[in-house]
C-alpha cells in the first residue's frame, strides 16, 4: 500500500472486497513498516495527512472486525467492582463513580462473567438503555452495510468518530444509534454527521437516576428520550427553520454533546425558546430570571416537591440555586447553546450555578458562581459517560493546543503504540508513546498513556520515577494534570520502601494548592487520614486531622468537613468515642468559621446532633 497518499475510491472497492480482519491486518503491516517516531515539538509520519487518514481507515476495518462478546466484556469491566474488605462483587450503576473500597475484577474472570446469564440480565437491565439488548456477531454486522461503507469512504467522518468515541462508550450501541439515524435521514447524514456522533454516544447508556439533580423529586421532572433519529431530526429542523443561536454544522461532537442532553419533553423545549430570549453573549442572565427564595435554605426546604418541575413553575414560584442553574441550563440547550450544570463546596458549603459555550472558542463556567466562597472546583456530568467532569478539565479539553497539528501527530502516536502493543512489538510501543509526550508536551493523554504503559510492563522503578518527575514540571500549569503525576510518583516511593520521598510529594500537593485548588490538597488529606483510620491508630488519624484541618481547613469548608471530617467523626463514633468526636466538631467550627445559618453551618449542626444520639453520621 502506498501511504504516502490517501486511499483512493478503487483502492477502498478493492480491499473492501476482503474481510475487515484481513483488511485491517494488511493496513497495520504497512502502518507499522512506514512508522516514523517524532521528536520534540516536530511530528514524524504521524503528522502526515495522508498516513493518518490511512490509519483512520485501519481503526475503522478494526472496528468493524470485533466480536460484540469483547464490548460485553468491556461492559462488565465498567460495572462490577470487588470489595477489597469482603471480596463481595458490586454493579456500580450509570453515573456513580467508583467508590475507593471497590476494585477492578481481574481480566481472568471478566469474560466468564461476561457470558453468566445472570451477569448479562444485569447488565440489560441497568447498564443499557431500556429495551436494548445484548447483541451477537461483530460490529460490522451492527453497523449494516450503509454505515460501513461510511467507515470506509467518509475520511472526515471517522477522524470526528475517532476523536470522539471514549472507552466509556458501548460501541454495539454507538453504531446501532448511527445506524438508524443514518437509514432515517440520509439526505443530513454528511451535512449533520456531528451531531449525530454526538447523539450516538450520549444515547449508548441510560440516565443515571438521580438526574438532572439529586433536589428534585425524579416524578416531577418532565423527562423524556425519544428514538435518536427522532432526536436527530428534531435538532435538524430547529437548526434550518433558525430557532437556534447559532448553526449546529459548526460544532464537533464534543461540544453537542452538552448540547443534545436536554432530556425533557418537546413543550419544555418549545417553552424555552418562546419565553427565554437573551443573546448568547448575555445568556448568563437566564440564571437570575428564577428569583431566589433564601426561606427555603433557611427552613431547610432544600428539595422541590410540590409541583411539577417545569420551566414555567420554576420561573413563577422562584427557586434556589440549583433550580436557577437546572432552568438557565435546558433553557441555554433549547437554544442550542452547549451547557453545564455545576455543583461545588465552598467556604460555607454547597452551591450551584451554569457555564456555557458563549463562542466557539470560550466557555463561560462560573455564572451564578460566588467568588468569595473560594468554590476551588465545579463538578458537571460528562453526558457521553454521566462521570463528573470538573471545570478545569472542560478549559483543558477546550485549550487551543488541541486545534494545532502536532496535537493531531501526537494522538496517532497514541494510537500507533496500540498497534505495536497487540503486535507484540513494546519496545515500538513504547518509542510511539515517547514520540506522542515529546511532539506535544501539552497533550495529557500522552503523558497518561505512556505513564500506564510503563506500569504495565514493569518498566524499571527509576525509569518511572524519572518519567512521572518530568511530567510534574512540564504539566506545572494544569494543576489536575500535576498532581495526577505527583499522587504516582508518592505511590512509586512508597513501594520502594521511601515512605519519606511519599510523604515529601504529599506534602509539596497539599501547600501547592492550599489556597487556589484545595479540592487538590483535601483529597490528599482525606488519604492520611483513611490510611490511618484503616490501621487502627485513631491517635495517629486525629493528630493527622488536626494538621489537616489548621493547614487547609479554613479555605477548604465543605470539601474539608465531607471528605476529611466525616470519615473521622465516624471512625470515632464506631469505636465509642462521641465525647471525643464533639470535641473534634467544635474545633472545625472554630476553625472554618461558617456564617451562621449557611449551609455548612447547619451541616456542623447535624453533625453535632447525631454524636449526641449516637447514630452515624449521615
Amino acid at each position: 500500500l502506498d501511504l504516502s497518499r490517501p486511499p483512493d475510491p478503487q483502492e477502498i472497492r478493492s480491499l473492501a472486497t476482503d474481510s475487515y480482519p484481513a483488511v485491517a491486518h494488511k493496513i497495520s503491516e504497512a502502518l507499522m513498516a512506514a512508522y516514523v517516531p517524532g521528536a520534540r515539538g516536530r511530528p514524524g509520519i504521524s503528522g502526515n495527512p495522508a498516513f493518518s487518514t490511512w490509519l483512520d481507515f485501519y481503526r475503522g476495518c478494526e472496528l468493524l472486525a470485533r466480536p460484540c462478546s469483547a464490548e460485553t466484556i468491556s461492559l462488565v469491566r465498567r460495572h462490577f467492582f470487588r470489595e477489597q474488605a469482603t471480596r463481595k462483587i458490586f454493579f456500580l450503576e450509570t453515573g456513580v463513580v467508583r467508590p475507593e473500597a471497590l476494585e477492578s475484577l481481574p481480566e481472568s474472570e471478566l469474560a466468564a462473567m461476561a457470558e453468566h446469564p445472570q451477569i448479562r440480565a444485569r447488565l440489560e437491565e441497568a447498564a443499557l438503555p431500556p429495551g436494548s439488548a445484548l447483541p451477537s456477531g461483530t460490529l460490522g454486522e451492527i453497523a449494516g452495510e450503509k454505515l460501513s461503507a461510511e467507515f470506509l469512504s467518509n475520511p472526515s467522518f471517522l477522524a470526528a468518530f475517532f476523536s470522539t468515541l471514549s472507552d466509556r462508550d458501548y460501541t454495539p450501541l454507538v453504531l446501532k444509534n448511527l445506524r438508524e439515524i443514518l437509514e432515517s435521514q440520509p439526505g443530513k447524514w454528511r451535512e449533520y454527521q456531528n451531531l449525530a456522533i454526538a447523539i450516538a454516544v450520549v444515547n449508548d447508556s441510560p440516565l443515571p437516576e438521580f438526574w438532572p439533580h439529586i433536589q428534585v423529586t425524579p416524578s416531577l421532572v418532565p423527562k423524556e428520550i425519544p428514538s435518536v433519529s427522532t432526536q436527530f431530526s428534531r435538532w435538524v429542523a430547529a437548526n434550518e427553520s433558525s430557532k437556534l443561536d447559532h448553526d449546529l454544522r459548526k460544532l464537533p461532537p464534543d461540544q453537542l454533546k452538552f448540547v443534545i442532553d436536554a432530556f425533557v419533553s418537546e413543550s419544555e423545549i418549545d417553552w424555552a425558546r418562546k419565553n427565554v430570549r437573551h443573546p448568547r453573549s448575555r445568556f448568563d442572565r437566564a440564571f437570575s430570571e428564577v428569583a431566589y427564595q433564601p426561606d427555603r435554605i433557611k427552613n431547610k426546604r432544600f428539595f422541590w416537591k410540590a409541583s411539577p418541575y417545569t420551566l414555567e413553575n420554576i420561573r413563577r414560584t422562584g427557586g434556589i440555586c440549583v433550580d436557577q442553574a437546572y432552568y438557565a441550563m435546558i433553557a441555554g440547550k433549547a437554544h442550542g447553546l452547549p451547557t453545564l450544570f455545576f455543583t461545588g463546596q465552598g467556604k460555607d458549603g454547597g452551591h450551584a450555578w451554569f457555564g456555557y459555550l458563549k463562542r466557539e472558542d470560550k466557555w463561560e463556567l462560573d455564572v451564578g458562581r460566588y467568588a468569595q466562597q473560594n468554590y476551588a472546583v465545579g463538578q458537571a456530568l460528562d453526558p457521553q459517560s454521566w462521570q463528573p467532569i470538573s471545570d478545569h478539565q472542560l478549559q483543558l479539553l477546550a485549550a487551543h493546543f488541541r486545534d494545532k497539528p502536532e496535537f493531531a501527530a501526537s494522538m496517532n502516536d497514541l494510537a500507533m503504540a496500540a498497534i505495536f502493543e497487540k503486535n507484540g512489538d513494546p519496545v515500538r510501543a513504547d518509542a510511539a508513546l515517547a514520540s506522542a509526550v515529546q511532539t506535544c508536551p501539552k497533550n495529557p493523554d500522552a503523558w497518561e498513556q505512556r505513564g500506564e504503559f510503563l506500569a504495565r510492563t514493569n518498566a524499571p522503578m527509576e525509569q518511572q520515577r524519572q518519567f512521572h518527575d518530568e511530567a510534574t514540571r512540564r504539566l506545572g500549569s494544569s494543576p489536575d494534570l500535576k498532581v495526577r503525576h505527583q499522587t504516582a510518583l508518592a505511590n512509586l516511593h512508597r513501594e520502594s520502601g521511601d515512605q519519606s520521598s511519599a510523604n515529601k510529594v504529599e506534602r509539596a500537593i497539599i501547600t501547592q494548592n492550599r489556597r487556589d485548588r484545595t479540592d487538590l490538597s483535601v483529597g490528599i488529606a482525606a488519604q492520611k487520614v483513611n490510611a490511618a483510620i484503616a490501621s487502627g491508630d485513631l491517635d495517629a488519624a486525629a493528630s493527622e486531622f488536626h494538621r489537616q484541618l489548621h493547614s487547609i481547613g479554613e479555605n477548604a469548608g465543605g470539601d474539608f468537613v465531607k471528605q476529611v471530617g466525616v470519615p473521622f467523626l465516624e471512625a470515632l463514633m464506631k469505636n465509642g468515642q462521641n465525647t471525643r468526636a464533639r470535641r473534634a466538631i467544635d474545633t472545625m467550627r472554630q476553625q472554618l468559621a461558617p456564617d451562621h445559618g449557611s449551609l455548612l453551618d447547619m451541616a456542623l449542626r447535624e453533625l453535632e446532633l447525631s454524636t449526641k444520639n449516637r447514630t452515624k453520621v449521615p
